[in-house]
């Protein structure tokens, strides 16, 4: 088989939802030259980007506590201009398209920086070609909720009438599209929020905001509108999912991280116990990737590897193929697991490069 020629890493990382992304940004962090293989974005960017580290799987956790880990999670994604938001201990509500609220232990700043079940008036808006969308629903919901609860806030309906001459999006994904890359088009969208803001304390909306919106862009359009905005995970793909995805693509590339995406893995290179590479499946013939130290975070269903039985080479595995825990910590289990692989596989590899 004739194979295109190689290319070298210190470490590479194999995945590139969650734990992949997390795991490259420790490897660079660390010095390395660090590659990043994927097919696609992973099974985070389906989902509303919470984190819950509540009842996490007991054998994941150190003495001393996932502090460093969580730490590093909030310094990249707060470099990357996405915050997050919350505290072990303590639980962030999150509403959803049910009219009901999840709980989660840190989320994006448009969840985490309020609870809207202790505001006074909180308005649900609707967009007009959205059908998994029901304003009046969720408000319903979320009024019946409260006040079997005894709380006072008030959840109305309101529908957006959008002054736009083209035809609107009918998915959230596409609106998020549109909203990116059409000034006048973001402009009609926010003017169009400030119009049914006036009594609101915060706007509960599908997710819509842009891809590729930043935090900083985020608070500005809250400005222009004159009050919070808090955007609702839609049927996936998820743009809230997507938006940090894209941010920490951004961030990844100014770090230094090459980023080969879009074409699949035939096989790891392996040498006995040592793996020396990838096989990357690229149009005529494969790709040879070689590494140091090689980190998999392909998810629980990857053909690559029986995880267990590569844990004392130079394969370093994270997230989701580890199989540890329920759907509901995953992304938990995503970011302290890719911080340990992505430090562990980075002294490998420059403890290669130095010799």
């Amino acid at each position: 088989m004739i194979v295109v020629a190689t290319r070298e890493f210190d470490v590479l990382v194999i995945g590139e939802g969650l734990a992949g992304a997390m795991a490259a940004a420790a490897a660079a962090g660390e010095g390395c030259r660090v590659g990043l293989v994927a097919k696609g974005p992973g099974m985070f960017a389906l989902a509303d980007g919470c984190i819950d580290f509540e009842k996490l799987d007991p054998h994941l956790e150190p003495e001393e506590g996932f502090e460093r880990e969580i730490e590093f999670f909030l310094t990249t994604t707060a470099a990357a201009g996405c915050e997050y938001r919350g505290r072990l201990g303590e639980r962030i509500a999150v509403p959803t398209l049910l009219g009901t609220f999840r709980h989660a232990t840190f989320a994006p700043l448009c969840f985490g920086e309020f609870d809207p079940r202790r505001l006074t008036n909180v308005t649900v808006v609707g967009f007009p070609t959205f059908f998994d969308f029901d304003a009046r629903f969720i408000a319903e919901r979320l009024m019946s909720k409260a006040r079997v609860e005894g709380r006072q806030t008030n959840y109305s309906a309101r529908q957006l009438h959008i002054s736009w001459q083209g035809e609107l999006p009918h998915l959230e994904i596409e609106f998020a599209a549109q909203f990116d890359r059409n000034p006048q088009f973001r402009e009609a969208v926010v003017k169009a929020l400030a119009s049914v803001a006036a009594s609101a304390d915060l706007l509960i909306i599908p997710g819509v905001l842009g891809v590729n919106t930043t935090t900083e862009e985020l608070r500005d359009i809250w400005g222009y509108v004159g009050c919070r905005i808090c955007e609702v995970a839609s049927l996936p793909p998820s743009v809230l999912g997507m938006r940090l995805l894209r941010r920490l693509e951004d961030l990844l590339t100014r770090t230094g991280v090459e980023l080969l995406t879009g074409f699949a893995l035939s096989e790891l290179c392996m040498e006995g116990e040592h793996c020396r590479g990838v096989l990357l499946d690229t149009p005529g013939r494969p790709r040879r990737l070689e590494a140091e130290a090689v980190v998999v975070a392909t998810g629980a269903f990857s053909h690559l590897l029986d995880a267990r039985g590569l844990m004392e080479t130079n394969v370093f595995v994270c997230g989701g193929a580890l199989q540890l825990s329920e759907p509901r910590t995953e992304n938990a289990i995503a970011i302290v697991t890719a911080f340990r692989a992505g430090t562990r596989a980075a002294k490998l590899g420059v403890q290669h490069a130095r010799r």
